[in-house]
């Protein structure tokens, strides 16, 4: 397909009827695609069954369209976007589950926090069959660890201090390194490590029996540490490689995923060889030098224009420059040194003896001889 005939199917590619559009944005602000975004998700459920391991965490589609729902977020590197709640694997990065966040939760009921709620919501089709589920501070609490605990699934992620059902000793000083963990009757840990003099990390598991460290280290990292760093990058990950076209970009990559487990490792290396590629070449487009300014005085602006022509100059069998300066062989000078060799005679040539520097490296000599 041409690049032209692209363009066109998506100026004109339409997922609703816009006569009741009207309508519909009153009651759903998402109704434009909200057939084909539910399609989708309800299709990524069934043609996958996930590993342990899944991840909760937010995605920005960078936009600054005139929408209702458009979503400002300082820490990340576009500001503007659609924001999005996900449910990826950690193993494959594949997307289970997601719905847009449209400013306002009209089915969250009001004891319950948002994180907990999205949390919930996410993870629903997946209760009572031993999953493991990754978030960070702003969706964990101990009551939602709990309330996962009766759905048989656990929960691993950092914590807020400011969360009020946390001792006061999580505010406290310690040691660098030392590690503090507490245990309520549920079977949900809290721990406390002092990774640097003055920034603690608060975690909450109820996926760890026991908290355990090796005493060999120096920083003695705890194993829920490590379990979090290794489980926390689904969402992440999935972000970065669908960051310019998102919807499209997702079921992309779900069902390379698919592809992948029935080929299994032949496909998988491909896949990964071509996203390498894709992501060396934009770092090549961005890290490309700019063009240099150009030079004020006559002189700089001889060299700069010898230099050019001397480089673009057509590939040939004999050389057009030294590396080293000699004295020049055509000798209509007084013997100066030069880099550069005509292109026909491959004789060292001078400045001087060049007849036309700009077009191409050839001596006067060489030059006197074709026009006769």
């Amino acid at each position: 397909m041409s690049r032209n005939k692209l363009l066109k199917i998506i100026r004109y590619l339409r997922f609703d009827d816009k006569s009741t559009r009207c309508t519909r944005v009153m009651n759903d602000k998402f109704c434009m695609i909200r057939k084909l975004w539910d399609r989708f998700i309800k299709n990524s459920k069934a043609c996958y069954i996930p590993n342990q391991h899944l991840t909760v965490d937010e995605q920005l589609l960078p936009s600054k369209t005139r929408c209702t729902f458009i979503h400002y977020m300082p820490n990340k590197s576009d500001k503007f976007g659609i924001k999005s709640w996900i449910l990826s694997e950690v193993k494959s990065k594949y997307t289970l589950n997601g719905f847009p966040y449209l400013v306002k939760d009209t089915d969250r009921p009001e004891n319950q926090l948002q994180g907990e709620y999205v949390v919930h919501k996410l993870i629903e089709p997946y209760y009572n069959k031993g999953y493991c589920v990754t978030a960070d501070n702003f969706f964990n609490t101990i009551r939602l660890a709990e309330e996962l605990m009766q759905k048989k699934t656990t929960l691993i992620g950092t914590i807020r201090k400011n969360r009020p059902e946390l001792p006061s000793v999580v505010n406290s000083k310690r040691n660098l390194y030392d590690t503090i963990f507490f245990e309520n009757e549920k079977g949900c840990t809290l721990i406390v490590y002092q990774s640097k003099k003055d920034k603690s990390v608060n975690l909450l598991s109820s996926f760890h029996e026991k908290v355990s460290f090796d005493s060999s280290l120096i920083k003695k990292i705890p194993n829920v540490v490590y379990s979090y760093n290794k489980t926390k990058v689904g969402v992440d990950t999935v972000d970065n490689m669908t960051k310019m076209f998102n919807f499209e970009s997702i079921a992309g990559f779900c069902t390379n995923v698919l592809t992948i487990l029935k080929s299994k490792d032949e496909l998988f290396r491909k896949f990964c060889q071509e996203i390498l590629e894709k992501v060396k070449d934009s770092s090549a487009k961005t890290s490309e030098p700019k063009t240099p300014i150009t030079p004020s005085t006559p002189s700089s602006f001889r060299k700069r224009v010898a230099n050019s022509a001397t480089m673009t100059t057509p590939p040939s069998s004999k050389n057009t420059i030294n590396s080293d300066r000699k004295k020049c062989q055509v000798r209509l000078c007084n013997e100066n040194k030069s880099k550069f060799t005509c292109k026909d005679c491959g004789k060292t040539t001078c400045g001087k003896c060049l007849h036309e520097m700009v077009v191409r490296a050839m001596c006067k000599r060489c030059h006197d001889s074709k026009s006769k």
